[in-house]
């Protein structure tokens, strides 16, 4: 009998050097395997503002009625995606396969987001004008 892909945590505190890595670590986690999915999206709720996040889905959870399951890249978790969605309030606002996922970084040499205004974002959640990034 096949082991279930979700795992419990290997421990009870959050590796804090991840926070802030969401699109990196989502994004080398998603080019690991050809099935998996990359989404960019954002998590949240009221009364906070919404926030950009990267996340991956890939099929596997055979327990469920949905058989996609979430990889989270700050805790590291693996979650049925409707438990993810509702836990973290989660909105995808754009998916990826390999192959575009590939496209975007050759083209912005960056690991995301890179599309729409959603995480173009001030202090007060209002969206702001795209900026470009300063001259080292």
């Amino acid at each position: 009998m096949p082991q279930s892909p979700i795992k419990e945590k290997d421990s009870t505190q959050m590796d804090k050097a991840r926070l802030g890595q969401c699109y990196l670590l989502a994004g080398e986690y998603a080019l690991e395997d050809k099935s998996r999915e990359l989404v960019h999206g954002t998590i949240q709720h009221d009364p906070y503002p919404d926030n950009p996040h990267a996340w991956v889905e890939f099929e596997g959870g055979e327990n469920w009625e949905d058989p996609w399951l979430v990889w989270e890249p700050i805790t590291k978790d693996i979650l049925p995606r409707p438990v993810f969605y509702a836990l973290f309030h989660a909105e995808e606002h754009n998916r990826y396969d390999g192959d575009t996922q590939f496209g975007w970084m050759g083209k912005t040499r960056n690991w995301g987001p890179w599309e729409g205004d959603y995480w173009q974002v001030n202090g007060d959640s209002k969206i702001e004008e795209a900026k470009s990034c300063p001259s080292p």
